[in-house]
């Protein structure tokens, strides 16, 4: 009996989910398979209207430490951080309402979800302009003047990437990150790598192979 305890302990506490070590780079405006590229399947969904909140849980000795993320429209509106008391529901059970306890704000005159789509219209425009930028000018120095290095046209694969929020093959590691964010950090410890992985749901990743020059020669689901 004195053994049992500490197994029981241990197997309750090996199935909580973890808060991941990156939550801090969830930003507003991503969309769901970027956040669950960074953070993994949540442990809590819930929906209500057009709003949607992820949380996840990391359990203390004396409280349980949460992290939620709330999706209006399809993308990232706010994230929200809480403890409760370990004794709660057990183990990681008390999850929040956090919809129900979502902050008001004032409506715009325009249509709201009429309003997120031109935001990632916009957005998606940003990234096409960041990818038909000029390299920024040389600093002035003693020697003759260099001629500025001719910056090399965006891909079609990229920029069709891009807009779609899809990576294809032929796309450049640039574009695959525009495209899906930054990969899962504990399988792709460096973007140096010849293999990115993104997280498809909680058990299966996404892995985007590259070339020699650099460009999505494969794409294993």
């Amino acid at each position: 009996m004195r053994n049992l305890i500490p197994l029981l302990a241990f197997a309750v506490l090996a199935g909580c989910r973890t808060i991941p070590l990156h939550y801090d780079e969830v930003r507003p405006g991503q969309t769901p398979e970027q956040v669950q590229g960074l953070l993994g399947e949540p442990g809590d969904r819930r929906s209500e209207g057009n709003h949607e909140a992820w949380q996840y849980c990391v359990v203390a000795t004396l409280s349980d430490d949460f992290f939620a993320v709330v999706f209006e429209d399809g993308v990232v509106a706010r994230t929200q951080r809480y403890k409760t008391a370990g004794l709660v529901g057990g183990p990681c059970g008390g999850y929040k309402d956090v919809l129900a306890a979502r902050p008001e704000s004032p409506r715009p005159a325009q249509d709201s979800r009429a309003a997120r789509r031109e935001a990632a219209r916009a957005a998606r425009e940003a990234a096409l302009s960041e990818l038909d930028a000029p390299p920024a000018a040389p600093a002035p120095t003693l020697a003759a003047p260099q001629p500025a290095p001719t910056a090399p046209a965006p891909l079609p694969a990229d920029r069709k990437g891009v807009k779609e929020g899809l990576v294809s093959v032929g796309m450049s590691k640039q574009g695959v990150l525009t495209a899906y964010g930054i990969p899962a950090r504990h399988k792709t410890p460096s973007l140096d790598e010849t293999v990115w992985f993104y997280w498809k749901n909680r058990f299966r990743t996404k892995a985007i192979g590259f070339d020699e020059q650099g460009l999505v020669r494969e794409i294993k689901d």
